[in-house]
């Protein structure tokens, strides 16, 4: 996947453009966390605002953003209400300039957060959207100037979205509680989080066999489960918010074994005994790749997510290792920023997902460096 990781961390920074919300973590003082030298400085910063022509100005080679239309079972609502309902959904995929069907692709699911729709990363209309922000223009603008830059490699960008209504039917407050209670996870108290759990059926059997047979990825239009295992580090998620705790609860918990990489920002929260116990027995023989946790320590759900990162550093340390003086060794990291209401100010570098924000080094430095070496190779790093 060399070089698709400087791209995920990338793609956040477009929530710049939202204005800041005006609920903080008050209590963010309280939490402990460490901070680190890394082998290599930071490449981004308000200061200079290096990344700001990737996302405002449109690359001479443009790559194309398909909408595709798909059926699939109300999951959440027939497994909960006894029913036999289907959906009809929309999803966006984005295709790099010159995008060839000889060649294969490594593959990132992209996530809006709360209250957004598939139209958020990926989409150009905001009528569609219900007036809610659209990013589609600067998000394609980071995709191309990052691959024609040489920051990243050609890839396919797919945006879904985690909601699935069905009109008419509802889900009851005692119901949310009984499959909380019955799957062990007491942060379930709205049918809102639902969709964060039940999302994980809809993106193994539906979105990945229609992205994946549909355009060339290192699976080869083979949708079995053996050939989704064997391509996994092909395959990366990351999540903004509500689409960050859906990282936790359908990816990490619930398709590790068809995907390698992950990115969770602005908020997580899940039972850590759950957690644990899916991702030590479930997913025992799957390892993840890496884990790229961040935010602004300012940010509402900052607490609970550093929270959840230090259980996950002190209590799984067979299954994520963090060690900043050894990159090539680790494969999960939360960087904490502050003066920064949420993570939306961050980039990355290199092919293991090892991001970091940005400073006045170049945007080549940023994610052409030596980790994409390490990460290759074993070896350790340098600064570039």
């Amino acid at each position: 996947m060399k070089k698709l990781l400087a791209l995920m961390l990338a793609l956040v920074m477009v929530a710049m453009l939202l204005p800041a919300g005006a609920a903080f973590a008050d209590d963010a003082e309280s939490v402990e966390y460490t901070t680190a030298e890394y082998a290599e400085p930071f490449l981004y910063s308000k200061k200079d605002d290096a990344f700001t022509p990737y996302k405002k100005n449109a690359c001479e080679q443009q790559g194309t953003i398909v909408p595709l239309e798909y059926d699939t079972p109300a999951y959440m609502f027939n497994e909960l209400l006894g029913v036999d309902e289907t959906l009809h959904k929309k999803l966006y995929v984005y295709l790099p300039y010159g995008y060839d069907a000889s060649k294969q692709y490594n593959v990132l699911y992209l996530m809006h957060g709360g209250g957004d729709s598939q139209e958020y990363w990926l989409g150009k209309d905001k009528e569609l959207s219900g007036g809610r922000p659209v990013f589609g223009e600067t998000t394609q603008n980071v995709l191309d100037n990052m691959i024609f830059e040489g920051l990243c490699e050609p890839l396919i960008v797919v945006g879904p979205t985690f909601y699935s209504p069905v009109e008419g039917m509802e889900i009851s407050d005692e119901q949310v509680k009984a499959f909380a209670e019955e799957i062990g996870e007491d942060n379930f108290t709205r049918v809102e989080d639902l969709y964060t759990w039940f999302f994980r059926y809809e993106l193994r059997n539906e979105i990945i066999p229609l992205v994946e047979t549909g355009y060339s990825t290192y699976a080869g239009g083979d949708m079995s489960e053996e050939s989704l295992v064997a391509s996994r580090e092909h395959r990366a998620y990351a999540g903004l918010s509500m689409g960050s705790i859906t990282s936790a609860h359908s990816v990490l918990m619930g398709c590790t074994d068809i995907i390698a990489y992950v990115g969770s920002f602005s908020g997580l929260r899940t039972n850590f005994e759950l957690f644990k116990r899916t991702m030590e027995e479930q997913f025992a023989e799957y390892p993840i790749k890496y884990w790229y946790n961040g935010e602004g320590v300012e940010d509402i759900a900052f607490v609970e997510h550093i929270q959840f990162h230090n259980n996950v550093t002190s209590q799984m340390t067979d299954t994520f290792r963090e060690n900043p003086s050894s990159r090539c060794e680790k494969n999960k990291v939360y960087l904490a920023v502050r003066n920064v209401p949420y993570s939306h100010f961050f980039s990355g570098r290199g092919y293991a997902w090892s991001f970091a924000p940005l400073s006045s080094r170049t945007m080549r430095a940023a994610a052409a460096g030596s980790s994409a070496v390490c990460a290759a190779s074993g070896r350790s790093t340098a600064s570039p």
